[in-house]
């Protein structure tokens, strides 16, 4: 096992990647999937819900070079906030942003992948309609991967092509399996990278979905060369070694970072 420090000391046995949902312009508290009643975070760790304060905070307790981003305008109603995400990657160009803005498709995210790919500087604040955030122009944007939910997913389709470009989450909600449930059998289909998104579990504390995650590693050694597998979903660090054990390589956590013990 490979020991990922936190800023605390503690010692998680896989990769942690912190977590914000974001929901107009706030930081909210995702909790049991019920996203009508998520409401503004509250957080020992910082005052307010400013998504680049909230987010600095996780980053600085995890020590984590890859963070989730949920932008829950994009994956509810369609409108995904782009002028903050933009200026959330730009204040954040040292780490990679897994993005899940309720993409459809592959190609509806490929305008995410030309920003990862082209560099693109800001030049001007009035060119992203940043809203008056002080960015310096040497800021760039950083790797930036667009996270293809099955539950925006609009068909099954096999994204092994663009294996180095995108992740993959299979979403779970408390009423079951959300989307085409092919994604389930075809690991054929899948990224390098693949989430168990456990929705039902997020923020209450009940611990991970393991039947679920046990069911994507098994689908997953089926190939030459397995996806890495990532939960999500009530994880803590005490849950983080059994899933070590099982062979995932990783846990995107908000809840266990929010706490002060973690």
């Amino acid at each position: 096992m490979v020991a990922h420090p936190t800023a605390e000391g503690h010692e998680w046995p896989i990769a942690v990647i912190p977590v914000i949902d974001l929901l107009s312009g706030q930081v909210v508290h995702a909790r049991a999937g019920q996203r009508d009643l998520y409401a503004p975070i509250h957080t020992p760790l910082v005052q307010g819900s400013d998504p680049e304060q909230v987010l600095a905070a996780l980053l600085n307790r995890s020590k984590a070079k890859t963070a989730y981003i949920a932008d829950l305008d994009g994956i509810m109603h369609g409108h995904s906030q782009w002028p903050l995400i933009h200026q959330l990657a730009a204040c954040f160009s040292d780490i990679t942003i897994w993005l899940d803005a309720g993409f459809t498709h592959f190609e509806r995210a490929q305008s995410v992948i030309q920003i990862q790919d082209q560099k693109e500087s800001i030049s001007s604040k009035s060119e992203l309609d940043l809203q008056g955030s002080d960015l310096k122009k040497s800021k760039r944007f950083p790797t930036l991967l667009p996270v293809l939910g099955t539950e925006s997913l609009l068909q099954l389709e096999n994204l092994s092509r663009q294996a180095q470009h995108c992740v993959l989450s299979l979403d779970f909600g408390p009423e079951g399996f959300r989307g085409d449930p092919e994604w389930l059998s075809h690991p054929e289909y899948w990224p390098d990278r693949v989430i168990v998104m456990s929705l039902a579990k997020v923020g209450v504390g009940a611990g991970p979905d393991f039947e679920h995650i046990q069911s994507a590693l098994h689908e997953a050694s089926r190939l030459a060369r397995p996806p890495q597998i990532f939960a999500a979903g009530g994880i803590t660090q005490q849950h983080a070694v059994q899933l070590a054990r099982l062979g995932v390589s990783g846990a995107l956590v908000a809840s266990a970072l929010h706490a002060r013990s973690s």
